[in-house]
């Protein structure tokens, strides 16, 4: 947008450059917007990538390992949790519960000597407890 003319050259020319110089800065500020959303976009994708790929160590700085291999370290770590929470040859978690439970069960006589769920455990059917002597007349 031209101003008008006035009919005094100075000040038309003062016109003309305040809204040439006001029509660059707008320009300049808006391309300095899209270029900041590009550099920040091109950053985050350029992250992105580095945590995907992983990044090789360097001087002072240890390296860092991508998804895929996050990701591995993982389901080993679950594949032995699971070992541990099923019945297995006895040296499981589970086993080592199972067995408790049958040995508590047992003391508090709540299963029978020589019962076959112990007997799965490897625990052989314990004599039957003595009763324990009265006290008192």
């Amino acid at each position: 947008m031209i101003p008008e003319p006035t009919g005094r050259p100075a000040v038309d020319a003062f016109l003309l450059w305040a809204t040439v110089a006001t029509v660059t800065i707008s320009l300049s500020a808006e391309l300095w917007r899209v270029v900041r959303a590009i550099a920040t976009t091109i950053r985050r994708v350029n992250a992105f990538f580095d945590d995907w790929i992983g990044t090789p160590g360097r001087t002072g700085v240890p390296a860092t390992p991508g998804v895929m291999e996050r990701v591995r370290g993982i389901e080993d770590r679950m594949q032995a949790v699971e070992h541990e929470l099923r019945p297995n040859s006895g040296e499981s978690l589970r086993d080592q519960v199972d067995l408790a439970n049958c040995r508590l069960a047992r003391l508090s006589r709540m299963l029978p000597p020589g019962d076959d769920h112990c007997r799965q455990h490897g625990e052989d059917p314990p004599h039957p407890p003595h009763p324990l002597p009265s006290v008192g007349p």
